[in-house]
């Protein structure tokens, strides 16, 4: 004969569920952004400065007048096109293209710093090899310092050690916003090989920035949300739990998923105005379509 349960049993069980339910709701609720206000650049909206520091690196062809034009006009571009993005959100948004320049030269040779970029050692055999590229930009960034006007009341004049997170807190003085998106361009227009963004998963000390390997809106623009938390919405080792072929469905035209194909034809879907800060919750159909494999309660 079974024994029935007593009513405190009953209420530990239910306590016990409770707290479970509990513990998946907020595990998954972290879980769903991890690139989501992180680091230097939290939220895209307001003022931000698009600094573009040109580089010529060895295993590229030099920068020419033409080249940097050229490339000027598709930051411009972009970045037009996520004011009107914003706009059709409501969001207040004025992103400013900063185009950084060293004695009257907008471009310098990475040999100056004793720095090499060598693409294949950007990436290992899956992931993103943030080690070498952090140590670059570190070397970059020492020779950006000295294209900046001194600032005797400069809030970083004592730190003694440049690198990327003390140019971008030394930006954020002069520029006088927090939103600092610091994007490195190279010359590849005609090499097969991609543009990346580099420590958006982590909270310091390195901060994100992004290597521009192309001139097309689009790269740029999709480079550019990566810094503000955007994820990619194709295959990716980052995230093995998105139905991407669902993604690919309902949102066949997201910049994030996307990027050969004139920026006027793209779009952010909601998927991508959450991880940027421009929503404060994904809908449930949306949140099935990221986390669908991954083993969680109901909320």
């Amino acid at each position: 004969m079974k024994s029935i349960p007593s009513p405190f049993s009953f209420f530990f069980i239910l306590f016990i569920s409770n707290s479970c339910a509990f513990y998946f709701h907020e595990s998954y609720r972290e879980f769903q952004a991890p690139t989501r206000d992180r680091n230097v650049c939290g939220h895209l909206k307001d003022s931000v400065v698009l600094y573009a520091v040109f580089v010529n690196v060895a295993d590229y062809h030099p920068f020419t007048e033409f080249d940097i034009n050229s490339t000027m006009d598709s930051i411009k571009k972009a970045c037009n096109w996520m004011e009107c993005e914003a706009e059709l959100n409501n969001v207040p948004l004025s992103i400013n293209p900063v185009l950084h320049k060293t004695k009257n030269k907008w471009t310098f040779d990475e040999k100056k710093v004793l720095a090499k970029l060598e693409m294949e050692k950007v990436y290992s055999a899956k992931n993103k090899n943030e080690n070498f590229m952090n140590s670059w930009a570190d070397n970059i960034s020492k020779y950006v310092h000295k294209g900046l006007r001194s600032k005797t009341t400069s809030k970083v004049e004592t730190i003694k050690q440049k690198t990327t997170e003390s140019l971008i807190a030394r930006l954020r003085d002069e520029y006088e916003t927090d939103n600092i998106a610091l994007m490195f361009f190279v010359n590849g227009y005609y090499e097969d090989d991609f543009s990346a963004t580099f420590n958006t998963y982590t909270s310091g000390p390195n901060v994100e920035f992004s290597l521009i390997t192309k001139k097309n809106p689009a790269v740029i623009a999709h480079e550019f949300l990566h810094l503000f938390g955007a994820v990619d919405l194709y295959p990716t080792s980052y995230h093995a739990s998105f139905n991407f072929q669902e993604i690919a469905e309902n949102y066949p035209d997201d910049i994030m998923r996307v990027q050969h194909k004139e920026i006027t034809k793209l779009n952010l879907s909601p998927i991508t105005k959450y991880y940027i800060g421009w929503q404060t919750e994904l809908c449930k159909s949306d949140t099935r379509l990221l986390y669908h494999k991954t083993n969680v309660l109901e909320y």
